[in-house]
């Protein structure tokens, strides 16, 4: 099966999990699970994650007022709904930024308040809270998070302070301000490890930079910087969206201008084992249409990279071997309804699918599939989700669970 997650649309927060199956991709296979029905306050997600028994939804907003009830649904029944109320314990555990697994716990990334949570898998009921705000009150404002083999990463939305804490105690925490290396170094989209590094990739504050920071795992301190402006000076200024990696290269997704507007389809990639080799790949030089992509990700065989289109209708096919060859499928060829407005890709077996997400207030509602080999507007199909609901609409991404 594949799961879409609600969001907070409109500020108004959605409650609706969709379940389809991945084998027999059609509409009559959709599945609705509408949280409001076992608690009205269950709207307004930011993301969420699978064990591989539950699916967990992060709380964020509903009406636009911050939520602390962390939800967790039964995929063998689609059925059963669990809610921990973190807000009755205390009212600052509200609007997290999304979370991640490891082992037992489930993990939430502060992004509104100070205090990171920790939640066990067996009980659903026990917590455990580590304040941030014991080492620096200014320590909120996370956008995402990651492990490696000890250590959880927080990366820092809107500031330069990257927060390392230790998995097996969830109190030992250090703290790296970023931009004591390089000012430029504040607000980061995603981060990933390799097997000795940790890499930040730039996304925006007033401004954007266009530097990636990467620091050595067994001492963050020492943080490194790779300026993408001196290979190409029009990288500074612009907005990267998401990013990912192959065996030895990170990737970063072109999105658009935070300054001037626009949208922009230069793809960058750096060397990983040097961190100074960069290549840029202009995708508008193949056609004009090729920009304003929403994160991508890889075929895990180390030979495509996809990228997610967002405003524009053209899903895009990188080669890792040469980063020259690039395949276009104008999704808009298999259905006039497809107007872009994805916001996540992921796979299961064969295909490649695209999640819909939220366009300036327009949440889309069309799930594609595609084949990943082939790709080809021949193996296009389409979920249209307004024909099960009409609700169904602006989707917060999503993950597949890879049961038949």
């Amino acid at each position: 099966f594949g799961y879409l997650l609600p969001g907070d649309r409109d500020g108004n927060g959605d409650s609706k999990v969709v379940r389809f199956r991945v084998d027999d991709f059609n509409n009559d296979t959709v599945e609705v699970l509408d949280l409001a029905l076992t608690d009205m306050e269950l709207k307004g997600f930011h993301g969420g994650f699978s064990d591989g028994v539950y699916g967990y939804l992060a709380p964020f907003a509903q009406n636009r007022v911050f939520s602390g009830k962390v939800v967790r649904f039964a995929l063998h029944d689609f059925s059963t709904v669990d809610v921990l109320n973190l807000a009755a314990e205390d009212s600052d555990l509200v609007g997290f930024a999304g979370g991640f697994w490891q082992g037992v716990y489930g993990y939430l990334v502060p992004r509104i308040k100070t205090k990171l949570v920790r939640f066990r898998f067996d009980d659903f009921a026990t917590f455990a809270v580590l304040d941030l705000a014991s080492i620096d009150v200014n320590l909120r404002g996370f956008r995402t998070g990651f492990i490696d083999a000890t250590f959880g990463y927080l990366v820092p939305a809107t500031h330069g302070r990257l927060v390392r804490f230790r998995l097996d105690d969830f109190s030992t925490v250090s703290v790296f301000d970023l931009s004591e290396t390089d000012g430029d170094l504040t607000g980061f989209s995603i981060g990933f490890v390799d097997a000795d590094f940790g890499y930040l990739l730039p996304d925006f504050r007033r401004n954007s930079f266009g530097k990636v920071a990467r620091f050595a795992l067994c001492n963050p301190a020492g943080t490194t910087t790779l300026d993408l402006a001196p290979y190409d000076i029009g990288l500074r200024g612009f907005r990267f969206v998401g990013g990912f990696a192959d065996s030895t290269h990170g990737y970063l997704v072109p999105f658009g201008h935070y300054q001037i507007g626009g949208f922009f389809g230069k793809v960058v990639r750096f060397l990983f084992e040097d961190f100074s080799t960069v290549e840029i790949l202009d995708l508008e030089l193949i056609d004009s249409d090729l920009t304003g992509f929403h994160g991508g990700f890889e075929d895990g065989a180390d030979t495509y990279g996809y990228l997610v289109p967002f405003f524009k209708t053209k899903l895009v096919r990188i080669r890792f071997d040469n980063f020259t060859d690039v395949d276009v499928l104008d999704l808009a060829l298999a259905s006039s309804d497809i107007e872009g407005g994805f916001v996540h890709g992921l796979m299961e077996g064969i295909f490649g699918y695209l999640l819909p997400g939220d366009v300036r207030g327009r949440g889309m509602s069309l799930v594609l599939r595609f084949d990943l080999d082939k790709f080809d507007n021949d193996t296009i199909s389409i979920l249209d989700l307004r024909e099960s609901d009409t609700d169904l609409r602006g989707f917060h991404g999503g993950f597949s669970d890879g049961v038949y």
